[in-house]
């Protein structure tokens, strides 16, 4: 018969035994349950699926462009909401999806943006040039999204914040691989710009705001309709970042920093009416720029044309000329 001490030592070597098992099955558990292993580059956290067989090679691959992807839409917005000795390196996350995107991003539930989501579908048999393009593109619209407050913006600015973000977007891809380093190469000249407008505007008998052009892009009733819209983004975005025009400093920064400025004029939570936004908003452009944009103008009569009032009205002797 086993001492109380021997039994005493017996219990507890048993208990001791158990915790072990338990602490080694919590700790299975646990790496079973982690599905994404993080791969760390200086301004983003790239992450992958561990069952992803090439998520360690899509992660090697795509960060020698991330450096230029980054800058590029830094570059473009002009400001870096993200402090990163507070706030860390923005996220990149991989799918596999037939949604017709390269990527897509979304304000969290605290309005804050913080992934982009490349969408390996499309992109796998791409050049990972072509990766860090969708990068830039998805990157501008956090800076923006998260610098200005816009995705509280009242529902009514819509298509003018469509406009303007996805224009500034599809300018800041552009700055990466395949397109044009910015006023550097003539890959994607404003000459070039204004040939594709031309040939899908169709005798340039289309002529559209840039709030229409928000809605189309939003909305494309054609292919044609998509194309068209986007390549007038492209010129809006070169466009508004092209301050070789004006003198001063940047003019697009000016704006973004007097849109923050007016966050409360601009959310949509009943304080104020369609009309007072729009009329911030616009307010916006005429501090920035010295006019407004007259963004739900639409061009109408050959006179309309001469009238130099409107931003909208340079923009269209700039690019359809």
């Amino acid at each position: 018969m086993l001492s109380i001490n021997k039994r005493l030592v017996l219990v507890l070597t048993v208990f001791a035994l158990m915790i072990s098992i338990l602490t080694d099955c919590a700790s299975a558990a646990s790496k079973q349950d982690y599905k994404y292993i993080n791969y760390s580059t200086q301004h983003y956290n790239v992450w992958y699926d561990q069952g992803e067989a090439n998520g360690l090679s899509y992660a090697k691959g795509i960060e020698p462009y991330l450096g230029k992807a980054y800058n590029a839409a830094l570059s473009v917005i002009g400001t870096d909401y993200r402090r990163p000795s507070q706030q860390g390196k923005l996220n990149i996350k991989f799918y596999d999806s037939d949604d017709g995107a390269y990527g897509y991003m979304s304000p969290s539930d605290s309005w804050r943006a913080t992934t982009v989501f490349l969408n390996t579908n499309y992109l796998k048999d791409q050049h990972y040039g072509a990766w860090a393009n969708t990068v830039a593109h998805e990157t501008a619209h956090i800076l923006f999204f998260n610098y200005t407050n816009a995705a509280k913006w009242n529902p009514s600015l819509w298509n003018h914040t469509t406009f303007l973000t996805e224009a500034l977007s599809w300018y800041a891809a552009d700055c990466v691989f395949g397109w044009a380093d910015r006023r550097t190469s003539d890959t994607l000249s404003a000459t070039y710009i204004r040939s594709q407008i031309k040939f899908y505007a169709g005798d340039l008998n289309r002529k559209i705001s840039w709030a229409e052009c928000g809605n189309i892009y939003n909305n494309p009733k054609s292919q044609s309709d998509l194309v068209f819209s986007v390549w007038n983004l492209r010129a809006i975005g070169s466009f508004l970042t092209d301050d070789s025009r004006t003198s001063g400093s940047s003019k697009l920064t000016t704006l973004l920093w007097y849109l923050k400025l007016n966050e409360a004029n601009l959310s949509g939570f009943g304080r104020l009416s369609d009309e007072r936004a729009l009329s911030t908003f616009e307010e916006a452009f005429k501090t920035a720029y010295g006019k407004s944009a007259n963004s739900s103008w639409q061009l109408g009569t050959p006179e309309s044309l001469t009238n130099s009032r409107y931003l909208y009205e340079d923009y269209y002797k700039y690019i359809y000329k």
